[in-house]
């Protein structure tokens, strides 16, 4: 049996946003609110949410507060989904 046999490998990766909106509705806040608890702009977290822009280490790390994930999780999400949209294929991290 050879070894890559059963090694997914993923054609598509998810925008940061759609994590972080589902995490949103679990929490039940508003992008508002997310605005306000990570002294963000509304626009910005819009943006981000509808994948239009990036998570910077500042959000990421104030995300870390809210929805107590690590930064580190947004940031590899962020730099798989923005390296998938310009090249159509997911690196390995």
């Amino acid at each position: 049996m050879n070894k890559n046999e059963n090694v997914i490998h993923p054609q598509y990766a998810s925008a940061p946003g759609e994590t972080l909106a589902e995490s949103l509705e679990v929490l039940g806040m508003t992008p508002n609110a997310l605005a306000v608890a990570t002294g963000s702009s509304p626009a910005y977290v819009a943006a981000v949410l509808r994948g239009t822009d990036r998570v910077t280490p500042a959000f990421a790390e104030a995300l870390t507060q809210v929805v107590e994930v690590e930064a580190t999780f947004w940031l590899r999400m962020d730099q798989a989904y923005w390296n998938f949209k310009m090249t159509g294929r997911i690196d390995e991290m």
